[in-house]
């Protein structure tokens, strides 16, 4: 769990005894259906299961399948349905799930128009048929289980999803006959990996569960069974060949692993093993929504594959010429199992070359010995690095404090200093105070310290920045508080740094997709005035607003533009002809270091994916929750990171770059409490390993668009120059 659900907990323990959380599994295999082609493993595969639940404590456990296991119920839809929503009235916050499914998959036509493929993933229960049109009936479509995963989650519960099901047809042959594939007909073009049509956790509130999606197999591939051999009666013991794996590593990999060294050591396994064809016609994919570095046995890390000598982490993952690795060679190794230490020479976007340095190197400076010969034959065995020092310049300049109001500055100083320490010490967020240079402008006005950026501060109001914060007064939550400021502060600008330095790497190119980033802008002539809002009071709605304005033309998204109040945008990707598939993500960093991010993968050859949705509605003046508005101005940045998608490799999905932006403040705001502050600036704060930035090895394309989000009266002001409004 997150911190800020540690720290919960701990204070809530102080004031009740709340039940303990507890672990629950579904456990789901069809192989003989009543009106589709049979299968032989899942049974075996939801025995194997069964016997590693207890290994990971899962003690409320539902088994649905033909297999003859005691107590097990038929997986037909309705039985699964009815285990479902028993699950949901049994589970409080706190708890988590594992649903398992084994059996055929495939796809239908999309009823609701949700999907850009046209289809919906299905997984197919024991009593799933064709019907008179052609389609199949009885099947569980991805967006009912999708709406189950979301149940679950917003009840606070984390889940586990593993699904050794097929999500369309091939037609592959199989390359040897104790191979089987597990799916049906009809076929159709490849489809989007997901079975899980759910929802993020920011939508779904600040107390969501996480989501772990683990699939056998990409959407365009065939998930397979094997026969291993003759079981003690002399039958063949078939079972899927990703539960296998998967069900080793939890049986006999290394203790404290995380969900991403698991998914991993399964990826690594899968490629290794002797199964003519294993490792070139099937790879595992996950999907997260957070959790993904959160291990399933206490403990996890943050790594990087290496693949043909080339380490799977760049500039983007925080690696630049001179940062130091811990290399080993297996995802679940303990740090100190480590085969040595490399240094990396060059960094481009999300991959590394390398060199091997010794052990006792913690630093990348000139001092440290180059091995060469036998001394360096590690590296031959290296297959995970894992960062020792970074190199990266992760500093967060603040320039010195300005009196903005000519009011005494000395006690703000003094909390700021301390916050700047306590962030450098505790966050690993190296703070650097008075800098000539600085990243971040410091003001001082009204009791509050303000933030600003390259805009600086307005010096005609009661708010000169987006980003205002008051002191409590107690000391010591104060700097724990602005600590956490500080350190979400660090975390945007530097990721507005990395995307500077790789847009000027790659000399401005844009990625090997097509774009189709549409500014609709608002006429200004059609937005309320001040004087119009004041008048309005409380009646005023920016909603109400927006939906009255006036629009322009649409126009292509400039890579340097201004937006404002009620501007709106529509950003897609286009991709045509693709012969692998690629990973896409979309990062959008906000006035108030919020940070955005959209990820899908796009499947050969054609996709057209909607990569924000719904569209975006720009804000500029914006409601409090507790009434009244704010402004919100000054630079924000979209950037577009595309990859190929590459086999036996986890995939580019940087989702965990999210993070809410900072609490809007206004002239004249109550301190907030304490203590629930720093929870929540330090739940956002990225103090454990969460801030997983996984790649592939493969070199990535990056587009950037700037622009400034101006307050009303600046935008109003700007009336000429501009198209006729529709």
């Amino acid at each position: 769990m997150m911190i800020f659900r540690v720290l919960l907990a701990i204070v809530l323990a102080a004031l009740t005894s709340p039940a303990l959380a507890e672990r629950y599994a579904v456990l789901i295999g069809v192989a003989d259906y009543e009106a589709m082609d049979d299968l032989n493993g899942p049974g075996n595969d939801v025995e194997l299961m069964l016997s590693v639940l207890p290994h990971l404590q899962y003690s409320n456990v539902q088994v649905l399948t033909d297999a003859p296991i005691d107590g097990a119920r038929r997986p037909s839809l309705e039985n699964i349905e009815n285990v479902f929503e028993v699950t949901l009235t049994a589970i409080k916050p706190g708890d988590s799930v594992m649903i398992y499914m084994s059996g055929h998959g495939t796809r239908v036509s999309d009823e609701n128009a949700d999907e850009g493929d046209g289809f919906d993933e299905t997984f197919l229960p024991i009593d799933a048929h064709y019907n008179n049109r052609g389609g199949i009936a009885n099947a569980l479509l991805d967006d009912d289980i999708g709406t189950f995963l979301d149940a679950i989650r917003s009840r606070g519960v984390d889940v586990w999803l593993i699904m050794d099901s097929c999500f369309s047809a091939s037609g592959a042959r199989a390359p040897d006959p104790r191979l089987r594939g597990k799916d049906v007909p009809p076929a159709g073009e490849p489809a989007r990996v997901s079975m899980t049509e759910t929802t993020s956790t920011s939508e779904l509130g600040e107390d969501a569960g996480y989501l772990v999606a683990f699939y056998a197999a990409q959407a365009y591939e065939r998930a397979w069974e094997y026969n291993f051999g003759p079981g003690p009666d002399g039958a063949p013991v078939w079972h899927g060949i990703f539960t296998t794996k998967l069900v080793d590593r939890l049986k006999h990999g290394s203790a404290g692993v995380s969900y991403q060294q698991l998914y991993e050591g399964v990826l690594m396994d899968m490629a290794d093993s002797g199964i003519v064809g294993d490792g070139t016609i099937q790879t595992p994919y996950i999907e997260t929504a957070g959790l993904v570095d959160e291990a399933e046995l206490p403990g996890g890390v943050r790594q990087f594959p290496i693949v043909d000598g080339v380490l799977s982490a760049g500039l983007v993952q925080g690696l630049a010429p001179g940062s130091i690795l811990a290399v080993f060679d297996d995802p679940g190794a303990f740090n100190d199992q480590s085969l040595g230490h490399v240094r990396v020479r060059v960094a481009d976007a999300v991959t590394s070359t390398f060199e091997p340095v010794s052990a006792t190197c913690v630093t990348g400076d000139d001092t440290c010995a180059v091995l060469i010969g036998d001394a360096a034959g590690f590296t031959a065995r290296s297959r995970y690095a894992r960062i020792v020092a970074p190199s990266l310049d992760t500093v967060l300049r603040l320039s010195a404090p300005i009196p903005l109001d000519g009011s005494s500055p000395e006690a703000l100083t003094a909390v700021l200093t301390a916050a700047a320490t306590f962030a450098s010490s505790n966050l690993s967020t190296p703070i650097g105070l008075d800098s000539g240079s600085p990243d971040l402008m410091v003001g001082l006005s009204n009791g509050r310290i303000w933030f600003a950026g390259s805009e600086g501060f307005r010096r005609d109001t009661e708010q000169p920045s987006n980003i205002g914060w008051r002191p409590s007064g107690d000391d010591r939550e104060d700097a724990l508080e602005l600590a956490g400021i500080l350190h979400r502060a660090a975390k945007a600008q530097n990721l507005i740094k990395i995307a500077n330095a790789l847009y000027e790497q790659q000399g401005g190119g844009g990625p090997q997709l097509a774009l189709d980033i549409i500014l609709r802008p608002s006429d200004p002539a059609s937005l309320w005035t001040a004087e119009a809002i004041a008048g309005a009071g409380n009646s005023y709605k920016p909603q109400q607003e927006c939906a009255e304005a006036r629009y322009l033309d649409p126009v292509p998204l400039a890579v340097r533009s201004t937006l404002k109040q009620c501007d709106r945008l529509q950003v897609r990707v286009v991709a045509t002809g693709l012969t692998v598939a690629k990973d896409v993500n979309v990062i959008y960093v906000d006035a108030n270091f919020g940070i955005k991010v959209f990820y899908r993968r796009l499947n050969p050859p054609d996709a057209r994916v909607t990569m924000w949705e719904p569209d975006p509605m720009f804000c500029s003046e914006c409601p409090l929750t507790d009434g009244g508005f704010r402004s919100v101005y000054g630079p924000e940045m979209l950037m577009v990171i595309s990859a190929d998608a590459v086999a036996h490799q986890r995939p580019l999905d940087l989702s965990d770059l999210r993070q809410l932006g900072l609490p809007r403040a206004k002239a004249g705001d109550p301190p907030p409490n304490p203590l629930l502050t720093t929870l929540l600036t330090l739940s956002a704060s990225g103090t454990k390993a969460r801030d997983v930035f996984p790649a592939p090895a493969t070199p990535a394309s990056v587009a950037l668009f700037r622009w400034d989000l101006l307050v009303r009266e600046s935008a109003t002001s700007q009336l000429h120059d501009l198209p006729d409004a529709q």
